[in-house]
């Protein structure tokens, strides 16, 4: 093997080798902040992996698609809601506005993507307890979950978001529509109000 060959696998072999780095942090209602769950994120080089447990509660605010920000659509996050999760990452957080959030996302959605912003699917069923529990992964490069924006670039360096929101009553929902109301932003909700209830924050590791 040349030098450059074993120079080069030499770097490979020591990324893929560097640790897994697991943050925990409450996850918190949209409308007020009240902490009601909790919220774990695993960092490899490869790829982010995020388990949540949370109550189903909190008032669901619409996607901030149009300036001014998101308003309360005037329902709560419940049982039996066709329920999505979706990481929203900034891979470059220097970028951001302070803190990185809301404002980033109109941002990008606007044109200006300076914190590289995207927004991934993440899981999707029905609420089907008090309590949500739902796990999903994110691979560095990978945009076969990809809403809007840019895919993971470093695993360890973006700021991770984890949002829980609602597409409303599994049970409204036509029966063809169903699936895609618990694997998209938008399904559901010709039928039903839709908005993002809870959220839990991960900044770079």
């Amino acid at each position: 093997m040349g030098a450059a060959s074993a120079l080069v696998l030499g770097v490979v072999t020591t990324a893929e080798a560097a640790p897994p780095v697991k943050q925990a942090t409450d996850v918190f209602e949209v409308e007020d902040g009240d902490v009601v769950g909790s919220a774990t994120l695993v960092r490899t080089p490869s790829k982010v992996t995020m388990n949540i447990t949370t109550a189903v509660s909190g008032a669901m605010y619409d996607l901030p698609f149009d300036p001014p920000p998101a308003d309360d659509v005037g329902a709560d996050w419940s049982v039996g809601d066709a329920t999505t999760n979706w990481f929203v990452i900034f891979n470059d957080p220097s970028g951001c506005t302070d803190p990185c959030g809301e404002d980033d996302v109109i941002d990008m959605i606007l044109g200006d993507n300076s914190a590289q912003v995207g927004i991934h699917f993440a899981a999707g069923h029905v609420a089907g307890s008090p309590t949500w529990h739902a796990a999903g992964t994110l691979r560095v490069g990978d945009d076969s979950g990809l809403f809007l924006g840019d895919v993971l670039i470093d695993a360890f360096a973006a700021e991770v978001h984890v949002v829980a929101r609602s597409h409303g009553a599994m049970s409204t929902i036509p029966p063809g529509e169903r699936g895609y109301a618990i694997n998209s932003i938008d399904g559901g909700c010709g039928t039903n109000l839709c908005g993002d209830a809870q959220a839990a924050i991960f900044p770079p590791a």
